[in-house]
């Protein structure tokens, strides 16, 4: 009896442990590429940041990026508010995370595509008005997309609910 307890016990704290969400860091390296002549892929580059830290953690992330233009963006959850800091620019900005410019008009899902950083990894793209977005995740590192049902600037919340993941 004792062996069969300990063995449900184990079984159930495996379930719980494979259903947690992600929350915590990832440090992303970005190339971009340039669809305008008039801007090249380094000064791209340069604008942007080629080095990006993300935070995650009950329904607010932060990005920070090292590029000449913005340094940081602030999710927060509880305002539905996405804050952006420039550099040489002493004050926050912010967008409503309710109001999005752009609309999605397809989603494709690719399972198994690529391996990043040794996790099996998903494609989504998204057809949009504005462009193509394409994003690859892992399921393993799923997000709680019910925090961002209110997050629709940027596309963020229409990426979530096909992937449920962290990009």
């Amino acid at each position: 009896m004792k062996q069969l307890l300990c063995t449900l016990a184990l079984a159930l704290s495996c379930l719980v442990a494979h259903a947690q969400n992600f929350e915590g860091k990832i440090v992303y390296h970005n190339t971009y590429q340039s669809n305008n002549p008039d801007l090249s892929n380094e000064k791209l580059t340069a604008t942007v940041g080629d080095a990006q830290e993300w935070y995650i953690k009950e329904g607010d992330y932060r990005s920070e990026l090292n590029g000449t233009q913005m340094s940081l963006q602030l999710y927060r959850n509880s305002e539905n508010k996405l804050y952006s800091k420039f550099a040489g620019y002493n004050k926050l900005l912010w967008n409503d995370g309710a109001t999005n410019a752009d609309s999605v008009l397809s989603t494709t899902l690719r399972k198994g595509v690529t391996k990043i950083m040794g996790y099996k990894c998903d494609e989504l793209t998204l057809v949009c008005r504005s462009g193509v977005q394409k994003y690859y995740f892992s399921p393993k590192l799923s997000v709680n997309r019910d925090l961002y049902k209110a997050h629709r600037y940027a596309n963020w919340y229409a990426y979530l609910s096909k992937a449920g993941a962290v990009p």
